[in-house]
């Protein structure tokens, strides 16, 4: 939690640094009526939830070779427990980065200028910005560049410096790179070897459980990037703050000594970051399906889209493809960068394209776009308009701009960039200063038109949607619409949106009152791990959703090493499966019955040796004669294995599976053509026709594999019988979609021959031997060709029956 530092607040009101949030907590004002903004107020904060940064320190030096630095602890006066510094708050919610491409200006006050200068995120308005560039003749000169458009490079460059993301106070982004280039990238994080860009470069491709990557930062960048930005001896030093640009003494270079790459790391990273998150576009959500005609909505989901676009206004700020008027398409079509809007006061105002102000919170707490860059340049397009200054960032975007005169009206303060609403159900908690939980708060919030108004800049059409008052059913059904533009590769981390190895910062040990201090005047962390994802995903969502291809306790198949049964497949226990997927205890043995006592004649008593009386049931005893015990020693008959210590069966051994998450074909006659989801998979030499397959192999662990086919059943052949079945492959990419796969943008089909069949019939179930290639668990893809021009059609996942299979089995 920020206290609301971007207005001088220093009191924390809805939880003190280190203390943990609950739902509890949200929204951050709370009415007695959540659809009456002027009902009674509950609870109001002017807090801000956002996420945890670093700790203040000053910045000293950088130690070449190390991913430490040199830095001292400053004491926070803000966020601190007990006199121990605990990590800062950003002052704002931070935004995705997904499909933050599309955006004109990023973040919430669009401050990440749309030209990137190459050095700092304020664009042209730095007019002393400069990157060295290597001449003809090998000297070394200042230059400036003005990319366009570039807002995530701009964005992305001022954080390598900010005592509230990344940096100790006072560190320049040249040290960074000073730092950056002495390092094994991902030193201390594991990256799949299946990642879907870093994974040829993983050392755990090569040496299981290695970390980082088998490349260096400077050869990372000497692949990338032009060598006139890079390729020199000169040393750059600045005496006295002048940059002085000299040549090399031969001497080791000191830690304010720079090298031109060095130097111009600020332009490397703000592309490289850039150049990342274009890939980062989420398009495939059950809305886009919808669109392309290959999905319906539900009717509560239709119902929600039609009030979402109709009385609820929502298409106004989140229009077009990327659901935001912010974004750079929007510009020129229903948007423009400076445009007239009415106010709740009536005027008609003037604002910048895609920020609204919408009441969220006062607008003197955080004036947003109506703010200034560090040069005193106001942020605000219509602002500078108004003042007559200059406005280079949109001169490529020709559109003309409206004349304001002085007479007219802006209304550009408190008001904030709309963001996407792509993937929103994932991207808790909503609005710029984190106020509000779940999607149902934020439509509460748009019901009763807002929590603040303050007439002069807040939007007119923030005025309560009357559809949804008294209707908390129609309310829902705006929020399942809103669950439609979940792209489930996100949601399962799957490519492009796999990742290395993280660790979040998670708070530290101790609570409001106590923090452990590290020795330093700092407090110890603690780290949440976020395993790193290939290009498969993971079989839990970030939402926590199961992967329905993942085995799952209540798949009905014993596949984890976790389950001694699961549902139907309960063939190991005495009795019913349990929820849990686990045995319940064996039937205890039942007891002798005693026997009924009879007369006897009386006889002369005889001195006899003592008989030891029964011992009472215990484990150990070797016989299961106890309700706790599924078995005992040598009664181990309901045991898959060995009777443990504690009488109870060890777990059954995990079953090998193997999952077709993903097959595809492509056809060279039609190289740009996606076939998408199909039930038939075509192989042909003529035209070349190919079929891929991307399996999930788990349950393997330490165990040999001794046999792994791909069985698949031929739904079509050119000829009564097919010449051949094909040739099927292993490949090393497994970065592929199978709605998307075409031939242009097919992986390489890089691997031996695995397996051959020859000629097939229709109807036929086929195995393809791919044992060699299985060397555990993990992802594995397969290309399925032919060198015969009769061609073959085999059933897909999308067929009714006959689907592709993966049989494994293991020994030991």
């Amino acid at each position: 939690v920020n206290p609301g530092t971007l207005h001088a607040a220093t009191t924390f009101e809805v939880a003190k640094p280190n203390a943990t949030l609950t739902a509890a907590n949200f929204p951050l004002h709370k009415l007695a009526n959540v659809e009456d903004r002027r009902s009674a107020v509950l609870f109001d904060a002017d807090d801000v939830v956002s996420s945890q940064s670093v700790t203040l320190r000053k910045f000293n030096d950088v130690i070449p070779g190390q991913a430490e630095e040199n830095c001292t602890v400053t004491p926070d006066p803000i966020f601190s427990v007990g006199g121990v510094n605990v990590r800062r708050v950003q002052p704002r919610n931070v935004p995705t980065m997904i499909n933050a491409i599309f955006t004109f200006r990023n973040f919430w006050d669009g401050r990440g200028n749309a030209v990137f200068n190459g050095v700092d995120g304020t664009g042209p308005r730095n007019p002393n910005a400069r990157v060295l560039q290597v001449q003809a003749d090998g000297s070394v000169v200042p230059v400036s560049v003005a990319i366009f458009p570039a807002s995530l490079a701009s964005q992305a460059v001022p954080v390598l410096g900010s005592n509230f993301a990344l940096a100790c106070t006072g560190r320049t982004v040249n040290k960074v790179g000073k730092k950056m280039l002495s390092l094994t990238p991902l030193a201390k994080q594991w990256v799949d070897p299946t990642d879907s860009v870093l994974g040829p470069l993983a050392r755990s491709r090569t040496t299981p459980g290695a970390r980082g990557l088998t490349q260096s930062y400077v050869r990372l960048v000497q692949t990338a990037f032009d060598p006139k930005w890079w390729n020199s001896d000169k040393v750059v030093t600045f005496p006295g703050g002048v940059r002085t640009i000299s040549a090399p003494t031969g001497a080791p270079l000191t830690t304010s000594e720079f090298t031109v790459m060095e130097q111009n790391f600020s332009l490397f990273f703000g592309l490289a970051v850039q150049l990342y998150e274009a890939t980062l576009v989420s398009d495939d959500s059950l809305f886009d399906r919808v669109q392309l005609g290959r999905a319906t909505l539900t009717s509560a989901q239709q119902d929600g889209l039609t009030t979402f676009a109709g009385s609820c206004g929502g298409i106004q700020c989140h229009s077009g493809p990327t659901f935001t008027a912010a974004s750079i398409d929007s510009f020129g079509a229903d948007v423009e960068p400076i445009e007239r809007r009415e106010t709740a006061a009536g005027a008609n105002a003037f604002h910048d394209g895609g920020f609204f102000n919408i009441g969220v919170r006062p607008t003197a707490e955080d004036v947003g776009v109506g703010g200034s860059n560090p040069a005193g340049v106001p942020l605000s397009f219509a602002r500078r308009d108004f003042l007559g200054l200059a406005i280079p960032e949109i001169a490529a975007i020709q559109n003309p701009l409206p004349v304001i005169s002085p007479a007219d009206v802006l209304a550009v303060d408190g008001s904030f960039k709309a963001p996407s609403l792509r993937n929103v159900e994932l991207t808790a908690p909503y609005m710029h200063n984190g106020g509000m939980l779940t999607l149902k708060q934020v439509v509460e919030f748009y019901t009763r038109g807002g929590d603040f108004h303050d007439a002069a800049n807040l939007d007119a059409k923030i005025d309560g949607v009357g559809r949804l008052v008294g209707k908390p059913d129609r309310r829902a059904n705006v929020v399942a619409f809103l669950k439609t533009l979940t792209d489930d590769r996100v949601r399962f981390e799957s490519a492009p949106f796999d990742h290395p190895q993280l660790f979040i910062p998670n708070g530290h040990p101790g609570d409001a009152a106590h923090v452990t201090d590290d020795g330093t005047g700092t407090a110890t962390d603690t780290l949440v791990e976020v395993p790193a994802s290939g290009a498969a995903g993971s079989c839990v969502g970030v939402d926590g959703t199961p992967h329905f291809a993942c085995p799952v306790c209540g798949d009905k198949k014993v596949n984890q090493a976790s389950e001694q049964c699961d549902g139907a497949d309960s063939a190991l226990c005495r009795g019913r499966c349990r929820a849990d997927c686990t045995c319940p205890p064996a039937p205890t043995a039942a007891a002798p019955t005693a026997a009924a006592p009879t007369a006897t004649a009386p006889t002369a008593a005889v001195p006899t040796a003592a008989v030891p009386t029964a011992a009472s049931p215990r484990c150990g005893d070797n016989v299961v004669d106890q309700a706790n015990e599924q078995c005992d020693g040598a009664d181990s008959a309901s045991c898959a294995g060995a009777c443990r210590t504690d009488c109870t069966c060890p777990p059954s051994p995990r079953a090998a599976v193997g999952v077709v998450e993903a097959d595809a074909m492509v056809n060279a006659a039609t190289p740009a053509k996606s076939k998408g989801p199909s039930a038939r998979l075509e192989v042909d030499g003529s035209p070349v026709k190919h079929a891929f397959f991307r399996v999930r192999v788990s349950g393997v662990g330490a165990r040999q594999v001794t046999s792994a086919r791909l069985r698949l059943q031929v739904s079509n052949v050119s000829h009564s019988q097919s010449v051949a079945g094909g040739r099927i492959h292993s490949v090393t990419n497994c970065a592929w979609d199978e709605s998307t796969v075409t031939a242009k943008t097919q992986p390489a089909i890089d691997g031996p021959v695995l397996s051959t069949v020859g000629a097939v019939a229709l109807g036929q179930v086929v195995d393809f031997d791919v044992t060699s290639a299985i060397q555990g668990d993990g992802v594995y893809c397969f290309a399925l060709e032919s060198p015969s021009s009769n061609g073959v059609r085999y059933n897909s996942r999308e067929a009714a029956t006959g689907q592709p299979q993966f049989i494994i089995a293991v020994g030991g």
